[in-house]
Formats: C-alpha cells, sequence, structure tokens
C-alpha cells in the first residue's frame, strides 16, 4: 500500500509546489519521487527504464516518467 511520504523543509513544510489537480495525491506522489530519486546517484531518470508492478493504476509510474 502506497500510503505516501511527506517531504518537508526544516520548517516542517511541505517543499513541492504541485498543480492544483495534483494536490489530493500529494503523499502518494511523493512517496514515488523519494524512492525513485534515491535509486540513481545523480537524481536523473532520463533514460532509465522502469517497470511498476503492482495492482494500481500506474498513476505513481506516470507522474515519475
Amino acid at each position: 500500500m502506497n500510503y505516501g511520504y511527506a517531504l518537508l523543509n526544516s520548517e516542517g513544510k511541505t517543499i513541492r509546489n504541485l498543480d492544483p489537480e495534483l494536490e489530493e495525491e500529494r503523499f502518494c506522489l511523493q512517496l514515488y519521487q523519494h524512492v525513485a530519486t534515491r535509486l540513481s546517484t545523480t537524481n536523473n531518470l532520463s533514460g532509465i527504464s522502469l517497470l511498476e508492478v503492482g495492482s494500481g493504476r500506474g498513476g505513481g509510474l506516470n507522474y515519475i516518467s
């Protein structure tokens, strides 16, 4: 289950601004971003093939792409 991840600055506020239509999915999307950027030493996923294995609709992988 993707319960989410909170990316916070030193003041405890969320770091990344999202489009208003994505705000409802903030914590789920931040978990994908956190995991994907920690897997790469360059913080750049360009040219990397990713496979999402799960029972969801693929929204997280769509966000990462």
